[in-house]
């Protein structure tokens, strides 16, 4: 791992390029001291032999000229070979016994031609042993007229030259090896300090990536490098200032989204849902327990109705509105198409808003204003019928006349009846009529009720069934004989002759009161909308004229009033059972 880091190939590369340096500069500084003291030690060899050569020429005195020339060697550290074109003079060993000179080191004919031409000749070469090395030089003895007559030549050991250049490559390599841990250090130095900023961005870099964008680079240069690290301590502040202001966006768009009672979801290109508010997950939790049953989903888990209408909003590229129905519930859907850079769309978003019940309400509405304008017509048409009739005269004695005019006063009477229901009703259902409430007695007040019915209907059948002791309630006593009453009344007119109507009264959690009868019944499907207003169970059935249709829907809100409950139980042929719960009468309410 460490051999793909960069710290590792950058100290190899300096590593290697000081190494490069420090033995190229050693190897060209050890053979410059080789050349220079060769050549310092050449220069010093024809000096001397020069030196032997004007000592030969100028000096008379033989012996004289004999003792200079073997100081001069001796100082030199050099033998002497002396020779004319006529003679061999003579030589003087003091450096090297010249006997000990290979052939090859020695001046061959070539050589002492090339001095007798005026050359100065430098031989180099190693003594028998293949050890020692000797530097040999050779000049021309030249005469006072400036005529070559001979030779000088001066054979001297290097040894100590070697040793010297020995010393200076030792040197060399110490200081090499000296300078090369140097370099290791110094390579070290700049590999980390290179290396310290990129391993820290690493790890910034890798924690921006988490999501973590607190931590930072600490900058200890100016160069490249620093600026880099700045740069990323800046980029690291805009995106966590960014990130933030994009999480409180989504923070508000979830809280808006969540707040929402409309279904809100999001359908990638691909047909999947990527978002969806609380209302629309449980909407197709509802959709997917629905439709285990075997039927298939067309759009991750979408039923086919709305399916095909987010398939049509991606073909056509165009926002779209329409009503579905879907497991028996009407929704309103909006989808409008997604788009990407303003041109290629990106996904659909489709807002569904549950309407069933304002469709019905609707319905209803449709349907009072039906049935009002059915109940007023009856009464109008027979109005204008008997006044017309009054009119034109067409009953000429009192007692016709009378009876029209009672005609008409009880379609006026039903009429006004009907208007005041329907005033009471919306006052109900508005929460708008305070109710005048007091403490009573209930069996009192249905023991009173059915002497009354027992009176009016002697072809009826009246009972009376309670648990024997008083039962209190905190009602207004009005409005609950209303209801009482409108329930009777129900039962009288649905019950054949000697038919028989059961009222009960008791007492647990709530004070209970029923109304029964063994009349012709309800059918099932009727019963979830008996307290509707204008509802017909047996639209065939004829009602007498005393009833306006609203006695149910007024019996079901004034209950609701009193914080009770009402609810029917009914079989055809069998008859039909209203059961009234008020609240028990509290301590405060004695």
């Amino acid at each position: 791992m460490i051999r793909k880091s960069i710290i590792f190939k950058l100290w190899i590369s300096i590593l290697m390029l000081m190494m490069f340096t420090i033995v190229f500069l050693g190897v060209f500084v050890g053979k410059y001291f080789d050349e220079l003291y060769y050549s310092f030690e050449t220069r010093s060899l024809v000096s001397k032999a020069n030196h032997i050569s004007e000592v030969i020429v100028f000096r008379q005195d033989k012996k004289l000229a004999s003792e200079i020339t073997w100081e001069i060697a001796r100082e030199a550290k050099a033998s002497v070979f002396i020779e004319t074109q006529w003679e061999f003079i003579g030589s003087v060993d003091t450096g090297v016994n010249l006997e000990e000179i290979p052939e090859e080191v020695k001046l061959s004919p070539t050589d002492i031609e090339r001095i007798y031409q005026g050359q100065v000749v430098v031989r180099r070469g190693f003594l028998q042993d293949q050890q020692s090395e000797i530097l040999a030089v050779g000049v021309p003895l030249v005469n006072q007229r400036r005529e070559i007559f001979g030779a000088v030549t001066l054979y001297k050991p290097t040894q100590q030259i070697s040793e010297i250049i020995n010393q200076a490559e030792m040197l060399i390599v110490y200081t090499a090896t000296i300078a090369l841990l140097l370099s290791i250090v110094l390579a070290i130095y700049l590999s980390k300090r290179i290396s310290d900023p990129l391993l820290q961005m690493n790890d910034v870099a890798r924690n921006m990536a988490e999501g973590k964008f607190n931590r930072q680079i600490h900058v200890k240069t100016d160069d490249e490098i620093g600026t880099l690290g700045h740069s990323m301590n800046v980029l690291a502040l805009e995106l966590d200032s960014s990130i933030q202001a994009l999480n409180k966006e989504k923070e508000q768009l979830n809280s808006i989204l969540s707040s929402m009672s409309d279904s809100v979801m999001t359908i990638s290109k691909d047909k999947k849902i990527i978002i969806s508010n609380p209302p629309a997950t449980k909407l197709l939790k509802q959709w997917v327990m629905n439709y285990r049953t075997g039927q298939q989903y067309y759009i991750d888990r979408l039923p086919k109705e709305l399916a095909d209408m987010i398939v049509e909003a991606f073909n056509k590229e165009e926002e779209l509105n329409h009503d579905v129905n879907i497991l028996g519930r009407t929704y309103a859907v909006a989808v409008d198409p997604l788009y990407q850079n303003s041109k290629q769309i990106n996904g659909i978003v489709a807002v569904l808003r549950d309407v069933t019940e304002e469709k019905r309400m609707d319905k209803l509405r449709k349907d009072f204003v039906a049935n009002v304008s059915h109940e007023l017509r009856t009464p109008l048409a027979m109005l204008q019928g008997y006044s017309e009739a009054l009119l034109d005269d067409i009953a000429e004695d009192p007692k016709t006349r009378k009876e029209l005019a009672e005609v008409i006063n009880d379609e006026a009477l039903r009429m006004k009846r009907l208007v005041n229901d329907l005033l009471d009703l919306a006052k109900l259902e508005a929460r708008q009529i305070e109710l005048d409430k007091t403490t009573i007695e209930m069996r009192e007040v249905l023991d009173s009720l059915l002497k009354k019915y027992t009176r009016l209907h002697p072809n009826k059948e009246f009972a009376f069934q309670t648990s024997g002791h008083d039962i209190y309630c905190y009602v207004d006593i009005a409005r609950i004989e209303q209801v009482l009453i409108n329930l009777i009344d129900n039962a009288v007119r649905h019950t054949g002759d000697h038919g028989k109507i059961t009222v009960e009264l008791f007492q647990n959690d709530m004070v209970t009161i029923t109304v029964q009868d063994n009349g012709f019944g309800i059918p099932e499907e009727d019963l979830p909308f008996i307290f509707e207003r204008f509802y017909k169970a047996d639209k065939a059935r004829t009602r007498s004229k005393s009833g306006t249709g609203l006695g149910l829907a007024i019996t079901k809100n004034i209950i609701e009033a009193h914080l009770g409950e009402i609810s029917v139980k009914s079989q055809i042929d069998v008859g039909t059972t209203f059961i009234i719960e008020l609240p028990k009468l509290s301590g405060e309410q004695w």
